[in-house]
């Protein structure tokens, strides 16, 4: 199934990637908020654990290939 030009793969992996992205922003803020910092959507990545850190990456790889095919496509 493709939806407009995004191939359904390409729609979970942007999906996961954006639960990825509020999960760390949401920790970031509750840790902030814990220490009496005013949240923000800044996240500290030294912070994150090694494997939510490759994760993150990885997705954020994946969403740049997304984007450049989607470039691709319109430009035909």
């Amino acid at each position: 199934m493709v939806f407009g030009n995004l191939a359904e793969a390409d729609a979970e992996i942007l999906f996961t990637l954006q639960s990825q992205l509020m999960t760390a922003i949401l920790r970031q803020q509750l840790s902030d908020l814990a220490e009496g910092i005013r949240p923000s959507s800044r996240v500290a990545l030294k912070d994150m654990r090694r494997s939510d850190k490759k994760d993150l990456l990885s997705g954020l790889g994946h969403l740049r290939e997304i984007v450049d095919d989607l470039r691709n496509a319109v430009s035909r």
